[in-house]
């Protein structure tokens, strides 16, 4: 009985040893490492961002660890915090290695940061000078700021760089899009009510305006015709056709600059897939 008791007692003791063991040997710096980079390299950016952080509370001199946390927030889309950390581990900006400068830029980018990335690419750093092309030419695009983006490229080509050169035959697309003209839409609309959105390419909509505005004049129309001024019916389709008309000027400008909007949005996406790769 005692022989059972004392072998019970001397399993639970091994067990919960090697437990403890386990426990410290699987949060040990090396193995925190091997399982972030595993998470990295499995594209669960998120949960790995979590490994590099405890990597990097034992040991923050770990460059690549930083490194790859930068990198892993950003990839979740978490750029504000991919921001910090960047700044956490590289205390003066402007004498980092270029692929800390390059992850920076993107950050700032993608952050929408403009206004800091502009006065960061004019500042002496560790980005080549086809980097400062690249990225001023980006910016430049994603705020809409065509003209510059495509003198950056111009005044500054570099056939060597095969990014560059798709950027600027992206670039040069942009100049045959057939934008509309939002004053021109909105002054057909107030002439003839939904030619302004046919004009946009909005066909079914501009043909439904004209209808319901034609027609609520005309009812208009028949009631004062019969019974004067006083017409209640007539005042009532008046009330109705002035809105819709108002209504139809209003719709015709949001319809232009959706048109125009998803022009941009095809050289955006292809501008995007460029600057993913880059």
């Amino acid at each position: 009985m005692k022989f059972k008791y004392y072998l019970t007692a001397f399993a639970l003791f091994v067990l919960i040893n090697l437990r403890v063991g386990y426990s410290q040997d699987l949060y040990n710096l090396n193995n925190s490492l091997k399982y972030a980079d595993y998470l990295y390299k499995s594209h669960e950016f998120n949960l790995a961002a979590n490994e590099y952080e405890r990597v990097l509370f034992i040991d923050s001199t770990n460059n690549l660890a930083a490194f790859r946390l930068v990198e892993s927030y950003r990839k979740s889309a978490l750029y504000s915090i991919a921001i910090n950390r960047l700044e956490k581990y590289n205390v003066n900006i402007n004498t980092m290695s270029h692929d800390w400068a390059k992850e920076y830029v993107r950050l700032l980018i993608l952050n929408q940061n403009y206004a800091l990335l502009n006065n960061y690419i004019q500042s002496e750093n560790a980005l080549a000078s086809a980097d400062k092309i690249f990225y001023s030419a980006i910016s430049d695009a994603y705020t809409y700021n065509w003209d510059k983006a495509k003198s950056d490229i111009k005044n500054n080509s570099n056939p060597q760089n095969k990014s560059i050169q798709e950027l600027k035959n992206i670039l040069s697309q942009q100049d045959k899009l057939k934008y509309k003209s939002v004053p021109l839409a909105i002054a057909l609309s107030a002439i003839v009510p939904g030619t302004g959105k046919i004009y946009s390419g909005f066909w079914k909509d501009g043909l439904f305006s004209l209808l319901v505005v034609g027609v609520s004049g005309l009812q208009a129309y028949r009631g004062f015709q019969k019974n004067g001024i006083s017409s209640k019916y007539g005042w009532i389709y008046l009330t109705m056709g002035t809105g819709f008309y108002i209504g139809n000027i209003y719709g015709t400008g949001k319809a232009v600059n959706k048109r125009n909007s998803g022009l941009n949005h095809k050289i955006i996406h292809q501008i995007e897939d460029i600057f993913n790769r880059y």
